[in-house]
């Protein structure tokens, strides 16, 4: 969480977005597990749709999305398809985001 913490603060600074994107990178490395850390994420990164949807693939492609990475899993799939259905415009990849969230939750 100090990761988060100081990622945190840095995403509020100008020009500080490329370094609390890497020290976000870094706390989910360290429990990719965490829902809490891709909730943080998605605040501290929401100007930066660019660089929160390149965390969030990062995080899906270095987690299992079964037994204890489901409900990260999940977060990241739910944030990934509000970036689409918002700042990045594809309702198709929103519709599939949402539908592999959905397979998921069974």
């Amino acid at each position: 969480m100090a990761l988060c913490d100081a990622a945190d603060l840095l995403a509020k600074t100008v020009g500080g977005a490329p370094s609390a994107f890497a020290l976000y990178l870094r706390a989910i490395r360290t429990d990719p597990r965490s829902t809490e850390i891709i909730r943080r994420t998605a605040a501290g990164l929401a100007s930066r749709p660019r660089q929160l949807e390149s965390f969030l693939w990062r995080h899906l492609a270095i987690a299992p999305w079964a037994g204890e990475s489901r409900e990260a899993a999940r977060a990241s799939l739910d944030a990934l398809r509000a970036l689409y259905a918002g700042p990045l415009r594809n309702s198709t990849r929103a519709r599939a985001l949402a539908n592999a969230r959905d397979a998921l939750a069974r």
